[in-house]
């Protein structure tokens, strides 16, 4: 956490973090912790009056690619606030891959035995599994290349 703090169990507020793209955005040159801004697309039970106070800011973190670029501006909401059927968390561990999956199934199992975990990847499996798209559109147009140059008689491998 840059300012502020995260959510707590007991968020009664209508409360929301923010990451560093939308606090230099919207608040440039201002601290948000303590602002309040309007959200929409929300269900009407997690905002009720559809107004929030920011009491975070986050850092950036790439959402959906892992490509260079500008960080998309972020807003989280907590569990409580916006209920999803699946929660994703993220750890970083000095244990191999296998054994962090075993140490954290445990942790959560303590507070809920009863919570069903899948899913659970290194973050070089994410990444990869994020890629796999491009890497496909990319070997595609390849395969496209290829096929139109043996229709047209041309030698890949010749320099023209």
């Amino acid at each position: 956490m840059l300012r502020g703090r995260g959510f707590d169990r007991s968020e009664a507020e209508a409360a929301v973090l923010i990451n560093q793209r939308l606090a230099s955005t919207y608040f440039p040159g201002l601290n948000p912790v303590g602002r309040r801004l309007q959200l929409g697309g929300l269900p009407a039970a997690a905002a009720p009056d559809a107004w929030f106070t920011i009491i975070g800011v986050a850092s950036n973190i790439r959402q959906k690619s892992t490509e260079g670029g500008e960080f998309d501006p972020i807003v989280y909401l907590s569990y409580q606030q916006d209920p999803e059927n699946t929660a994703y968390a993220i750890a970083r561990s000095a244990l191999a891959p296998g054994a962090a999956a075993r140490a954290i199934a445990q942790q959560i199992s303590q507070v809920d035995k009863d919570l069903a975990l899948f899913d659970i990847r290194s973050s070089d499996e994410r990444i990869a599994y994020l890629q796999w798209a491009q890497r496909f559109a990319g070997a595609a147009r390849g395969a496209c290349r290829s096929c139109r140059d043996a229709r047209r008689g041309i030698d890949p491998g010749r320099q023209e």
